[in-house]
C-alpha cells in the first residue's frame, strides 16, 4: 500500500528504540517527537497508522527486511510495506525497520513517517 524505498529522514526523525528510550527522553529529539508526532495524534489533529507487514515477511516482526541506515543528515529507509493501518488517509505512519541485522542485537527501531514528506508513496494493491 505504501512504498518508502530510499526515503531520507532528517535527524529530527531519529528512531526511538528500547535501548535508547531513556536517553532520548533527555534529548531534544524526544521533545520534538512528542510535540510533532504524539501531540497531534492524541489531539486528533492528524490521523496515524502503523507499517509492519511486508510482502515477504507478513507481520513476522523478526523477518522484517526494511532497513534503516544512518547517513549524513538523517536516516535512509529502504523497503516496502503492505497493509498499512489507515494507509489511505494516515498522515503519520509509524514504520518499523532493521537498523542492525546481526542476530545478537535488537536492531529494530520505530520511525515516524510524515506521509507528506518526499519519498513516501501510496500505491493501490490490485
Amino acid at each position: 500500500m505504501g512504498g518508502h524505498e530510499d526515503a531520507l529522514l532528517e535527524d529530527e526523525a531519529s528512531p526511538i528504540t528500547a535501548l535508547n528510550a531513556t536517553e532520548c527522553a533527555l534529548l531534544d529529539r524526544a521533545r520534538h517527537f512528542r510535540r510533532e508526532v504524539v501531540a497531534p495524534l492524541v489531539a486528533g489533529e492528524r490521523m496515524g497508522g502503523t507499517s509492519l507487514t511486508e510482502p515477504g515477511a507478513g507481520s513476522d516482526f523478526p523477518a522484517i527486511a526494511t532497513t534503516a541506515r544512518k547517513v549524513e543528515g538523517g536516516w535512509l529507509l529502504d523497503g516496502e510495506n503492505v497493509w498499512l493501518t489507515n494507509a489511505a488517509f494516515g498522515e503519520i505512519i509509524l514504520l518499523y525497520a532493521q537498523t542492525d541485522s546481526a542476530p545478537e542485537t535488537k536492531g529494530f527501531a520505530l520511525f515516524p513517517i510524515d506521509t507528506n514528506a518526499p519519498g513516501f508513496e501510496r500505491l493501490k494493491i490490485h
